[in-house]
């Protein structure tokens, strides 16, 4: 393999975080059910030509 062991092209879901983290970083959160919910509603926005 030419790529390192922790690249993200080998590890897809580390793209797929990334998406998560950029959508909910500036967003406060009085829960963790409420965190746990915008997680939830942001993987499910998720399209396949993000991935």
């Amino acid at each position: 393999l030419t790529h390192p062991a922790q690249s993200p092209n080998l590890s897809p879901i580390e793209g797929i975080w990334a998406i998560i983290k950029q959508r909910l970083q500036r967003r406060i959160f009085d829960s963790e059910e409420e965190l746990r919910k915008a997680l939830q509603e942001e993987w499910d926005k998720i399209t396949i030509q993000e991935i």
